[in-house]
């Protein structure tokens, strides 16, 4: 299913640039997208956007035949990818997560602007 795709353009009210990306499975089980506030600097903004865009990537290609969905374990690294966070700490998979094909998506080594990366706890 297409995501949004375009440049970041104001920011909101707010003062946040704001991103719709990627689909995560609301309370009802509807497909909405998730909006990430990724910060009031433009630069550091689009930067940001940039990484959530080659994770959601990487959560497409390794869907498959299956939707795409962002679950919790992806959504709380693109929540702090969303927010800057250089150090991204992970509780271990569980059997689920290996058996679900997640393990292809860890580790995940996201480069920022303040260095790397997703580490595993």
């Amino acid at each position: 299913m297409a995501t949004r795709t375009g440049r970041l353009t104001r920011p909101d009210r707010s003062g946040q640039y704001a991103r719709q990306l990627g689909w995560k499975l609301n309370s009802r089980q509807q497909k909405i997208q998730h909006k990430f506030r990724l910060g009031t600097d433009r630069r550091e903004a689009e930067s940001r956007d940039e990484l959530l865009r080659q994770l959601w990537e990487r959560i497409e290609a390794e869907a498959g035949q299956r939707a795409a969905l962002w679950d919790d374990y992806t959504l709380e690294i693109a929540k702090a990818v969303a927010r800057g966070v250089g150090r991204i700490p992970l509780p271990p998979l569980t059997e689920e997560d290996v058996t679900s094909g997640f393990q292809a998506l860890i580790p995940i080594a996201i480069q920022t602007s303040k260095g790397c990366c997703v580490v595993r706890s």
